[in-house]
């Protein structure tokens, strides 16, 4: 079974929000998890294949999308707080984390979607970068991102059975969910351990 695999049954399981995109010019998505279909109301067929452009709309601030634009022809781990619209046309402010990574045939991003609208510490005008420096975040998120390739490498290598690796995943994503819905309560950002499941 291949890391792409492994992260489609990972996402499966997953209580959150996860796509997987193509991490090139076109950035389709080719997954995206039970969760997202049913907090978005889009269909498959609406998604898979598309950008995920189309979830942009009038009150998307361009100034975050040009951020994500960045962080992608980095290659660079981004999360970011923007508007979005679900398939009624109903706005939610999206929590976005993307990953890139890396598999052996491909290059993808996996893209957390946490709906934050409802939190009472978060102002939709404010952006990530003024509750702390966005490079610690990306710090913090590409850390995670390591440690979640270094796991996938030590359980091949050990021979662990497919149920044992997604499990490993399914914690490094609840972990990196956890960092980022909580970031408003964070005294300190070096200090993510606080935050780990």
């Amino acid at each position: 079974m291949n890391l792409t695999e492994c992260l489609m049954m990972v996402g499966d399981q997953f209580g959150s929000q996860l796509v997987l995109a193509e991490n090139d010019a076109q950035r389709k998505i080719f997954y995206a998890n039970k969760e997202f279909y049913t907090a978005t109301g889009f269909s498959k067929e609406q998604v898979l294949g598309r950008n995920c452009k189309f979830l942009q709309g009038e009150k998307t601030n361009p100034k975050i999308v040009d951020k994500m634009r960045e962080a992608f022809n980095q290659n660079l781990a981004s999360c970011q707080d923007i508007i979005n619209y679900k398939a009624n046309g109903e706005m939610f402010l999206n929590r976005l984390v993307m990953l890139p990574i890396q598999d052996t045939e491909r290059k993808i991003i996996i893209g957390f979607q946490n709906d934050i609208t409802h939190n009472s510490l978060v102002n939709p005008g404010q952006t990530l970068t003024s509750s702390a420096e966005n490079g610690e975040i990306r710090h913090i998120l590409n850390n995670q991102l390591a440690t979640l390739l270094m796991k996938i490498s030590i359980n091949h290598s050990r021979g662990l059975s497919v149920d044992q690796t997604t499990e490993s995943l399914r914690k490094t994503f609840s972990s990196i969910s956890n960092f980022v819905l909580h970031l408003q309560d964070m005294k300190n950002f070096k200090d993510f351990s606080y935050f780990a499941s």
